[in-house]
């Protein structure tokens, strides 16, 4: 059986110390090769790839994105934004 994850789901079991550094060419190159492709039958084949080199980094991306918003939100309650 197949496990699905979420947005929401994979950003809460990220590790708190890992972050977002880049989008590998590895990655690139998924998805590049996914759009030449465009099959599910190929997808589901390298949906592991997919899920590590494409979807974690920008889970990751968007998980300190919601952080960082948060903490503006919470500076300029305080008007201690910059």
């Amino acid at each position: 059986m197949a496990v699905q994850r979420t947005l929401a789901g994979t950003a809460a079991v990220a590790s708190r110390a890992e972050r977002f550094s880049e989008v590998s060419d590895k990655a690139v190159q998924c998805c590049l090769k996914l759009q030449a492709e465009q099959s599910r039958t190929w997808f589901k084949a390298h949906q592991a790839d997919d899920l590590r080199l494409c979807r974690h980094p920008l889970e990751l991306l968007a998980s300190d994105g919601r952080k960082a918003a948060s903490v503006s939100v919470k500076q300029a309650a305080r008007g201690t934004a910059a």
